[in-house]
């Protein structure tokens, strides 16, 4: 069913009565569909499949054949809606809506509502105005919203309790000796292929975010060496002693999966994983997650999430960041400005400081609440805005695209901000959001959102060693500097003061400038239950229920 097929119903319509009876030749068919003979016999054989006309051909010369319509239009725009919510085609259903107006908008309506009680009697929820996947790989991706996924398809040797002390998952029981951390893994942990985990398993994963170039890989480079000890049982060599890193097996990049993909007709795939959910097919339109039967920990409380960037379908459906009134979570993340003295900038060094200078003093004029001046996210000390410079020059701005209604409001001000000073702005999208030095030859600022993980003094030696806008401004030689340094805090007897005098240091040069703390917002119809978004922003997906509605 689609576009095409109802345009053709349209034209039958507009020259026969439904449900009356006709007595036809091919020829006089042909002429109200005006196509050739050939094209008619096939249209007619398609539409009596899907049950909108009675179509019964002639045989024998000088014959005529039995035709009548079943259905009315809005019925077959609906039957075409609901075919398309049921099979995920999220981005043909904005078309039908601009094409058909009013009628597919009641349409609409009606396969909405028979497709959410399809959802609720078999516990699926469909998300809508998710932020778009594109990479499920663990060592490579360093947005949120993939991150989402990667804790719904996967786990981590260790998660974090709310006060983000390590806790038990797929290891049971670990040590930590010097810079050797030993674990246990639980026995009987089967992937969603129905494979059971191993040490080595675990040991390929780890070993790949050492070697593979992406967001972390600075994170994780300190591993010197993965060993196998039994079935069961793994040791991990550090370089050196760190207690941090505990915690950095907590993050979704320390994701354990099979060393095999599931491929989709989209040509998209993804490791194998042992999470709540596996994934079902993923593509443009769409994610689908399916639970999990034989997943050893609790269990999801859904049998299905489809996830989508569609607008407009409200019941039984939760949708993240969207405009409008919602429930509001402030979070662990903090928005600011990456600044590259770069050699060929259309503006020198001097009026880049006085243009970041006078962006940080106007920052309370967005919103004075939200205002940042470090990763302790405390009340900001910041005085009124400076008087606007008159600045001259070009500054080439870069930014992921942006899904997030407040992030885009926040970019508009951070653009009208700069135009008051007299500076042009040239604006070019990010192409790769975990890759922000592919931007360094072309760009002065880089402005971004990231979450900070928790506990705070591992969130802040996590962003100090991975952080996207030092990926933005360090070339590889001073980027393996600031780490060297990093390290030294962290092997010191004033872990926390040493690394808050590295982040203090990197404002003091004006090479990052801290701005806005974060906000989430979740939007959900009433049935929809289980929504908890924590300081880092996640939500787990295997959490959520349905509960039917009151009329």
């Amino acid at each position: 069913m689609n576009d095409a097929n109802l345009r053709r119903l349209q034209q039958l319509i507009a020259k026969y009565e439904i449900g009356e009876e006709y007595h036809l030749t091919i020829d006089d068919l042909e002429h109200s569909l005006s196509t050739s003979r050939r094209n008619t016999s096939i249209i007619l054989k398609c539409l009596s499949e899907y049950r909108w006309i009675c179509w019964i051909p002639s045989k024998g010369r000088g014959k005529l054949s039995q035709f009548r319509i079943l259905v009315s239009f809005p019925e077959a725009l609906e039957q075409v809606l609901a075919l398309q919510l049921e099979q995920g085609g999220f981005n043909v259903i904005p078309r039908l809506l601009e094409s058909y107006g009013d009628a597919a908008i009641k349409a609409l309506t009606l396969a909405t509502e028979k497709h959410s009680l399809f959802n609720q009697q078999h516990d699926h929820l469909l998300i809508t105005q998710y932020p778009w996947v594109d990479n499920l790989e663990p060592a490579k991706t360093y947005r949120t919203a993939e991150h989402h996924i990667l804790r719904s398809l996967y786990n981590t040797l260790l998660v974090q309790d709310h006060d983000g002390n390590p806790q038990a998952s797929l290891a049971h029981h670990w040590k930590m000796e010097g810079p050797f951390l030993h674990f246990w893994l639980r026995p009987n942990v089967l992937f969603h292929d129905g494979e059971t985990l191993t040490a080595k398993d675990v040991a390929q994963c780890l070993l790949q975010l050492k070697n593979i170039e992406g967001p972390v890989q600075s994170l994780f480079d300190q591993v010197s060496d993965v060993q196998v000890v039994g079935d069961k049982q793994l040791t991990i060599e550090l370089t050196y002693a760190n207690p941090m890193f505990l915690h950095a097996l907590t993050s979704p990049h320390a994701s354990i999966y099979r060393r095999k993909r599931t491929y989709f007709s989209s040509g998209r795939s993804a490791y194998i994983g042992t999470g709540p959910f596996s994934l079902d097919d993923w593509s443009e339109e769409r994610l689908v997650l399916k639970r999990h039967r034989g997943y050893f920990a609790q269990n999801a409380l859904l049998e299905q999430i489809t996830l989508t960037d569609i607008e407009g379908l409200n019941d039984h459906t939760l949708s993240f960041n969207q405009s409008g009134v919602a429930e509001e979570t402030t979070i662990n993340a903090l928005s600011y400005l990456a600044v590259n003295r770069r050699e060929k900038s259309g503006i020198t060094p001097e009026e880049l400081d006085r243009l970041v200078s006078f962006i940080k003093s106007s920052s309370k004029e967005f919103d004075a609440d939200m205002v940042a001046d470090d990763l302790s996210f405390s009340l900001s000390e910041l005085a009124s805005s400076n008087p606007i410079p008159n600045l001259t020059g070009t500054v080439v701005l870069t930014r992921p695209r942006m899904t997030i209604p407040l992030l885009q409001e926040m970019a508009d001000w951070l653009q009208q901000t700069i135009v008051k000073t007299g500076v042009a702005i040239e604006v070019v999208e990010l192409p790769n959001i975990s890759d922000p030095s592919s931007m360094s030859e072309s760009a002065d600022l880089l402005f971004i959102e990231e979450v900070i993980e928790q506990p705070a003094d591992y969130g802040l030696y996590d962003w100090l060693l991975a952080s996207s806008g030092l990926r933005f401004i360090f070339n590889s030689s001073e980027m393996k500097a600031h780490c060297e340094r990093v390290r030294a805090a962290v092997s010191g007897e004033n872990l926390m003061s040493d690394l808050k005098e590295i982040e203090g240091s990197l404002y003091q040069q004006k090479l990052l400038c801290p701005l806005f703390h974060g906000k989430e917002k979740v939007f959900n119809s009433v049935e929809v239950h289980g929504v908890e978004v924590n300081q880092t922003g996640y939500s787990d997906f295997y959490k959520l229920w349905i509960t039917s509605s009151e009329k």
